[in-house]
This record gives structure tokens, C-alpha cells and sequence, in this order.
């Protein structure tokens, strides 16, 4: 029934209709309707936010410090990794050709 009446309030847009409730309806009417905070509500939204940004500022950190110079290094390691596997398979391959003349020779 509160429900109702505060519906219908609310839908006629003035706050003089939720007079009827009383001082602690009105209150009460206010924090459903989003036009009052509580204070238990509002501490926790600001921890959240406290601690996401904190999350945020270590994630930021991780990278800045920890991943992007790892990424830096794997790519010119890589590229010297490359060079390193070409010089073995250019000696595998000769490596290969000697084996099959000895295997030819015999």
C-alpha cells in the first residue's frame, strides 16, 4: 500500500503529497526515491571508489614497471632468438649435406 501511495507521489511530481507519511515517512519516502543519501550507503560508495582506484593505480604501476619492459625485452630477445635459429639451421643444413655425401661415399 506505502508502495502504492509513494508511486502515485511520485508520478504526480510533488513532494507536498508524501506530507500525509509523516516526518519519518518523508524520510524514509526520500531515501527510497533516491533524493536522500544514507550515510552507511554513501561511506561505502566512497571506499569502493578508494579501493578501485587504488586497484587501478597498482594495475597501472604492473604495467608500466613490470610488463611493458618484459614485452620490450621478449620482442629484441626474440629478434636476436632469430638470428641465433637461422645460424643453426644454416648449420644443421650443412651439417645434413655432409652427412648424406658420407652416406653416399660408403
Amino acid at each position: 500500500m506505502l508502495a502504492a501511495a509513494v508511486v502515485l507521489a511520485a508520478e504526480s511530481g510533488s513532494p507536498l503529497d508524501f506530507v500525509q507519511y509523516g516526518v519519518l515517512g518523508l524520510v524514509l519516502v526520500a531515501i527510497l526515491m533516491g533524493w536522500l543519501w544514507a550515510k552507511p550507503a554513501v561511506d561505502k560508495l566512497v571506499a569502493d571508489h578508494d579501493r578501485v582506484v587504488k586497484q587501478r593505480d597498482s594495475l597501472l604501476a604492473t604495467y608500466e614497471e613490470r610488463v611493458i619492459p618484459a614485452l620490450i625485452e621478449s620482442s629484441q630477445s626474440g629478434a636476436a632468438m632469430k638470428s641465433v635459429l637461422e645460424e643453426v639451421a644454416q648449420v644443421t643444413g650443412m651439417v645434413r649435406t655432409w652427412l648424406v655425401d658420407q652416406e653416399r661415399r660408403r
